[in-house]
């Protein structure tokens, strides 16, 4: 018979507690954490709500970012996404599209235009920094970035 079991029974709850609290820390901050996937030539993580396009297949010509991906709204593209894809000469943006970041295509040196479907999202403003010197922004809508 043990008769001293308090102490060991004390060391078993205090282990139940870390691990439902290790338990409780995974339902909340893992579907919250991004993670990398690729959708044809983007690369793009899942950010709670939306998507981030934060890279492209060095080879893409011609990038249509799609409006969703795995049912999520694209709304980003992140900062150095498409940097240094020198063979890409054109870029079209759904209406999904809110935010273009910093650097997002700098050093594609090949960019000649860029197309909006919707309304020109914000737009950092070295964005595309070292693109073609005949680069041009065409919006449907008649609208201009910033």
């Amino acid at each position: 018979m043990l008769t001293n079991c308090g102490w060991f029974t004390m060391k078993i709850q205090q282990v139940k507690v870390w691990s439902y609290f290790a338990y409780a820390i995974l339902l909340f901050v893992a579907p919250l954490r991004a993670h990398s996937e690729t959708y044809g030539p983007f690369n793009y993580q899942i950010y709670g709500s939306y998507v981030e396009i934060d890279g492209c297949d060095s080879n893409t010509v011609m990038a249509v970012i799609p409006s969703n991906i795995e049912g999520y709204s694209v709304e980003s593209i992140g900062v150095h996404a498409f940097s240094n894809c020198t063979s890409l000469a054109g870029v079209s943006f759904p209406q999904t599209v809110s935010t273009i970041q910093e650097s997002a295509f700098e050093g594609c040196s090949s960019l000649t235009r860029a197309v909006y479907q919707g309304d020109v999202p914000s737009v950092f403003p070295d964005a595309f920094t070292g693109v073609h010197s005949n680069f041009v922004h065409y919006a449907r809508n008649g609208s201009s970035p910033d």
